[in-house]
């Protein structure tokens, strides 16, 4: 039989207004007993099924139904919350995510879907993005730099992400989970590739590669900016080449010259 715990020790049940347990306590008023007393606390009513027992036995077994009784509610409402936590998690999924969004529709309601044309979904996207923001047919479109070479980049890269999403059409939730559960693990695998090439290139160790990607995952934009520094100070030292000398043009971008220092 298992251990009866303290009045102190024992959980209190979820179920029910709060009124409710505190009126368990007011009706079962335990009183905690002196060591070695076997007297019956007041009020306490002995649960029918034991009252072929002895009085000791009878209240042994009394306060260790109710415990049970308190700890079956107890793990009753974890349950309970364990599933709410998971409704409230995929509804903020279902928030955030318009992908996961439309294939709940489809899968539930297929008919509040409204199917829209791709250059409506591009002008939507880029006026949350731009605003009302339309770049002139005249104005010079500077790679990286300008408004327009931005906003006409980010239609492509909208045009080609909403031509890749057409595969996941109609898929299910089940489905869609399924499919990016796929492409991380292809991911991972990719990733895991790419270090060995690094770790052989190299002759690194199974110690040295795991220093060097710790090492990598702490680095912030601040971080490289100090490295990028670093090696724009040493980089006469470490390879006079990249410096120009009289009469000499040597054509090298700031990227060119730092990786040149590594």
């Amino acid at each position: 039989m298992e251990n009866i715990t303290s009045p102190q020790e024992t959980p209190q049940a979820t179920s029910g207004t709060p009124q409710d347990i505190l009126n368990i306590f007011e009706e079962e008023q335990v009183i905690p007993q002196q060591p070695g007393s076997i007297s019956e606390p007041a009020n306490q009513e002995i649960d029918p099924r034991f009252l072929n027992l002895s009085p000791e036995e009878a209240q042994k077994r009394t306060e260790q139904s109710r415990y049970d009784k308190l700890q079956a509610e107890y793990n009753k409402a974890l349950q309970l919350q364990e599933e709410h936590s998971k409704y409230v998690a995929f509804m903020n999924e279902l928030m955030e995510d318009d992908e996961l969004l439309d294939a709940f529709l489809y899968e539930r309601k297929p008919e509040l879907v409204k199917s829209r044309d791709i250059d409506t979904i591009i002008a939507e996207k880029l006026k949350a993005e731009f605003g009302d923001y339309t770049p002139d047919p005249n104005e010079v479109r500077t790679p990286g730099v300008s408004k327009a070479w931005r906003y006409e980049k980010r239609a492509e890269q909208i045009y080609t992400e909403l031509l890749n999403k057409n595969s996941d059409k109609n898929l299910t939730v089940k489905e869609l989970r399924q499919r990016r559960e796929q492409k991380k693990q292809e991911e991972q695998v990719s990733f895991q590739r790419e270090l060995e090439q690094i770790k052989r290139e190299n002759n690194w160790s199974d110690v040295e590669i795991r220093n060097f990607y710790d090492f990598t995952q702490k680095l912030d934009m601040r971080s490289f900016v100090k490295i990028y520094k670093y090696a724009l100070r040493n980089s006469q030292r470490i390879n006079p080449n990249i410096v120009n000398h009289p009469g000499q043009t040597i054509n090298t971008s700031a990227r060119e010259r730092f990786l040149s220092t590594l």
